[in-house]
């Protein structure tokens, strides 16, 4: 089974692994959201419908 781990990092040097399955669905679109922001194309558009 693959592994779907997330780092998360509150003071220098102190990393904690956390299983993504046990994340919040509202996390997980935030996540996915932020990541859509950094990858896209520059000079591209991207639209989020219902963003709420």
């Amino acid at each position: 089974m693959p592994c779907f781990n997330c780092q998360e990092q509150w003071k220098p040097g102190h990393i904690t692994e956390i299983d993504a399955r046990t994340m919040s669905d509202g996390t997980l679109r935030v996540i996915a959201i932020i990541t859509a922001l950094l990858t896209r194309p520059e000079d591209s558009q991207l639209v989020i419908e219902e963003i709420d």
